[in-house]
């Protein structure tokens, strides 16, 4: 996922710039596929095979010769490679438009509808993290807009004041939130309220239930600890859903 459908479509744009920019994004794209390849290869042998010797003929010349995917190395954490900030970067624009995308389908857009979407920091940036978070975004706003199909991305400090409440969806993000602000002529207002609403009340029963399995002592002792765990998981990606459509109510 984090190679297919979001590095290729990050390269492309290097590959557009020319230069180094395309040279880096090449060497990047060729040893992270041939990692890939490595890891999937006890489950997809042929496939996987094929694919590295084409790779091989395009990347390693003759030096590859002779060579098959079945005897290389298991991959190996290169920790020269790891750039922690970086990916937390990724991460948070990853998120996001994840977070613009479950907008579009809580309110039944379609995918080929452009949005609208202005960020806002509830802290007003005044953490320095957050000023560099806010300028990566910035910085690749372009990348956004194609990921999620927007027609506009605004990054800065949001004034609610300056939409109009019929046509904006306000929805948390992490600590933050953002603002789509839509076209009624696009979207039914009042039945997405409608649809939110028996969403929450859905998820505050799912919610208490897991709150009272895990505060059933009986079931922590007997059930298996990753039964636990997974019930824990479930119930904290809850806690934040509800979050989001509390937040996405007030604002509509």
């Amino acid at each position: 996922d984090d190679l297919c459908d979001w590095y290729v479509e990050w390269a492309k744009r290097q590959f557009k710039a020319g230069g180094q920019d395309a040279d880096v994004a090449a060497r990047v794209l060729a040893h992270a596929f041939e990692q890939a390849l490595r890891l999937l290869h006890p489950g997809m042998p042929f496939i996987t095979e094929h694919l590295w010797q084409q790779l091989a003929a395009v990347t390693g010349g003759a030096a590859w010769g002779g060579r098959f995917l079945m005897t290389e190395a298991w991959p190996e954490v290169v920790s020269k490679l790891a750039f922690a900030d970086v990916g937390k970067e990724m991460e948070y624009v990853q998120d996001l438009v994840r977070a613009v995308r479950n907008i579009r389908n809580v309110a039944q857009l379609a995918d080929s509808e452009p949005l609208s979407v202005a960020m806002s920091w509830k802290t007003k940036l005044r953490d320095p993290a957050e000023r560099k978070r806010a300028e990566f975004l910035q910085e690749n706003s372009t990348f956004v807009i194609n990921r999620a199909n927007l027609s506009n991305f605004a990054v800065g400090l949001l004034n609610p004041e300056d939409i109009p409440p019929t046509s904006r969806i306000f929805s948390a993000f992490r600590e933050d939130r953002f603002a789509v602000i839509l076209s009624t002529s696009i979207v039914d207002l009042a039945k997405l309220k409608d649809q939110l609403t028996r969403r929450a009340a859905g998820l505050d029963k799912s919610i208490s239930g897991k709150q009272g399995r895990l505060g059933n002592a009986d079931y922590l002792a007997r059930a298996p600890e990753a039964q636990v765990a997974d019930t824990k998981a479930m119930l904290a990606a809850e806690q934040v859903e509800q979050a989001n459509i509390r937040e996405t109510l007030a604002g509509l």
